[in-house]
């Protein structure tokens, strides 16, 4: 990735890393009733232990995690930023459980030129192997298909649902220029 725009299976692979080293990390940090503080402080574990392996090149920001809310954070909780492509990997976590403020935090992404935008957040997990039929119906109808400035192969989506340490990862990425109608956006199930 250190030479190149990320391609679909680094970014999965990404994914599949955060979705085992995320709960593992997490027990590193005093325990919280609700779980957010320990899970974005390995959040930032995990990346800072990312930009290692593409140092001096690479910088994660905020540099260094902030006790209170957004501080150090520039758009998105976390980025890894090369000097030469610019941003490379984007992301945004969210513990809330409510529709409005996952997809505030997916707005927040979609703002961002990212190679690799990825969203974790907390949700109840469906039967099936779908995102929450309300998240999905909030980030493709009022979010992805709302927006016109897709680019393939220079950005695609990871979203990693966490209920409890169990967890799902979802994948997409555009497979044109411009807008897209809903009805060709979907999150494809990855684990």
């Amino acid at each position: 990735m250190q030479d190149h725009l990320a391609t679909r299976e680094q970014a999965i692979a990404i994914g599949k890393q955060m979705q085992t080293r995320l709960p593992e990390l997490s027990g590193s940090y005093p325990a919280t009733k609700s779980g957010k503080k320990e899970y974005t402080s390995a959040a930032w574990a995990y990346f800072d232990k990312l930009r290692k392996e593409y140092e001096p090149a690479w910088t994660l920001y905020p540099v260094r995690p902030s006790p209170g809310r957004a501080k150090g954070e520039f758009l998105t909780d976390f980025s890894l930023f090369d000097g030469r492509w610019g941003y490379r990997i984007a992301c945004e976590s969210e513990w809330n459980m409510t529709v409005n403020s996952v997809g505030w935090a997916f707005d927040k992404l979609m703002a961002v030129k990212a190679d690799v935008k990825i969203l974790v957040f907390q949700a109840k997990r469906t039967a099936d192997c779908k995102l929450p039929h309300k998240i999905e119906e909030r980030l493709v109808k009022d979010a992805l298909s709302a927006c016109g400035h897709h680019h393939p192969g220079h950005e695609c989506y990871l979203l990693i649902q966490f209920d409890g340490s169990e967890s799902r990862l979802f994948f997409w990425e555009p497979q044109h220029s411009g807008p897209f109608s809903p009805g060709e956006i979907y999150f494809e199930y990855i684990a």
